[in-house]
């Protein structure tokens, strides 16, 4: 009976998150003006959070989760890890987490193929967990972002 009851209560919890408005807006970003084939690119994951929202650092602390990015599709390009920015240290009544709050550029850098031309198309799958005093809530969507190799982008 004290299994079923936690269970119940672990699932009340999670319920309020199926439903919670995303405060969160995620896309990819380029940051390199030029894209050259063979060469290294930067391009980043931005996190755009509402006021009074946060996503979590690559430790998050004494809770939460960071965000992590599956690419569904790279052009052949060969993308490095998630390079994070130093976080906010946030202390939620004795509960010490580390975070991003409003605009946070999550780094990538991105290795050009060689015999790349025209455009690369970038396609991913991000999921992170944004909060704030009121609780935490899992999202995920699907970003895509196009490169013009050469000058120009």
């Amino acid at each position: 009976m004290r299994l079923l009851s936690l269970l119940l209560l672990g699932l009340g919890t999670l319920l309020p998150g199926l439903h919670a408005a995303q405060r969160t807006k995620v896309d990819l970003v380029n940051l390199t003006p030029e894209i050259k084939p063979g060469a290294k690119a930067l391009i980043a994951a931005r996190f755009r959070c509402d006021d009074h929202f946060h996503i979590y650092w690559k430790n998050p602390g004494d809770a939460g989760q960071s965000p992590a990015i599956a690419w569904r599709e790279t052009a052949g390009a060969q993308a490095g890890p998630m390079l994070y920015p130093g976080p906010i240290l946030l202390d939620q009544s004795g509960v010490y987490n580390f975070v991003h709050e409003h605009e946070t550029l999550l780094l990538m850098e991105l290795a050009v193929p060689a015999s790349a031309a025209g455009e690369l198309r970038l396609k991913a799958h991000i999921e992170w967990l944004e909060c704030d005093d009121k609780g935490c809530y899992p999202f995920e969507q699907d970003v895509t972002l196009t490169l013009k190799v050469g000058p120009g982008n």
